[in-house]
């Protein structure tokens, strides 16, 4: 009976040694800065395991796509903008066991998102664009890293848009290209 203890307590001991060797690998960044191309510098600090709290800005690209009858166009936009999210990094372990990169917050995550517009400093001609905004959504993305330095965002989600003639619903996205700042 007592070599069933022994055989009990060597798997729990394996299995808690295997444990430990994966939880560090999997633990989000304390703190990570990145610059977007043309859209400004990103602020990213762990506050658990797998969670973080991002806030990004101090502008924004934006594009907006206008389809009549006859014709489509597209125009573009830049105006002053901050954006805060929470995202939970649910894929740190299964990408880990795996053998995929994990540093930098190279995961999936999902999270609230709320993103606060000022008015437009530059736009393509015959577009309107509302002077302030905010949206409230929830996004689904993938961050990736590539090399020591690149990163790859793309979020996507439903959103509430509030200005001020109305309150509506709204697609929010972000796409973005950049190189991490530090360590």
């Amino acid at each position: 009976m007592n070599h069933y203890y022994l055989i009990l307590f060597t798997s729990l001991f394996a299995s808690s040694s295997v444990l430990a060797q994966i939880a560090p690998e999997t633990r989000v960044e304390k703190k990570q800065f990145t610059y977007h191309m043309l859209a400004g510098i990103s602020a990213e600090m762990g506050v658990a395991r797998t969670s973080t709290i991002r806030v990004s800005g101090p502008i924004e690209l934006g594009f907006v796509w206008q389809a009549t009858s006859s014709s489509s166009d597209l125009y573009a936009y830049l105006r002053p903008s901050v954006n805060g999210e929470f995202r939970y990094y649910y894929n740190l372990d299964k990408r880990y066991t795996q053998g995929k990169r994990v540093d930098k917050n190279s995961a999936n995550f999902i999270g609230p998102i709320i993103s606060l517009y000022g008015p437009a400093i530059v736009k393509s001609e015959n577009i309107s664009v509302v002077d302030f905004a905010s949206v409230f959504g929830a996004v689904w993305g993938i961050q990736r890293n590539y090399g020591q330095r690149f990163n790859f965002q793309l979020s996507l989600g439903p959103g509430i848009g509030i200005t001020e003639e109305k309150t509506s619903f709204t697609p929010v996205g972000q796409l973005s290209f950049g190189f991490r700042i530090g360590k």
